[in-house]
């Protein structure tokens, strides 16, 4: 298959889909670029997209003891659903949860500041117990 017979718009699909919905148009150019490079990576883009809508997410648990998690999901993800992240959660049982309306599974490059003051206000509601627990170890 060589790249030319493919149109643009058709390279930058999956692209597209990791990034919910705000595309810039720059990052759908390169990354589509990039994955149509040879027929296997052809091959493996259509394989992955084949089954990314009936992913229903890994079965997670936290050990005791484990440190305080924060979930953040994109709900436009189309990579990995919003009722892959609940199922997620469900089994993660993180402190905090967080779903961005209109963000994909690319969040750190869509929404970098809302991501950031996600971070930053979790960590300074949990560093004080961390360290404290630390304390007593």
């Amino acid at each position: 298959v060589r790249r030319g017979w493919i149109p643009r718009r058709l390279r930058e699909q999956p692209v597209r889909a990791a990034f919910g919905d705000r595309v810039d148009e720059s990052w759908a150019a390169y990354f589509g670029d990039q994955r149509w490079r040879d027929r296997r990576s052809i091959l493996a883009w259509i394989s992955m997209g084949q089954h990314t809508t009936s992913f229903a997410g890994p079965r997670a648990s936290r050990p005791d003891g484990f440190p305080p998690v924060c979930s953040v999901w994109g709900a436009a993800n189309r990579i990995l659903p919003l009722s892959a992240g609940r199922a997620f959660n469900a089994g993660l049982g993180p402190d905090e949860a967080h779903v961005l309306d209109g963000a994909g599974h690319m969040v750190p490059l869509e929404r970098p500041d809302e991501l950031n003051a996600i971070i930053d206000a979790f960590l300074a509601r949990h560093a004080v117990r961390v360290m404290a627990d630390a304390e007593r170890s």
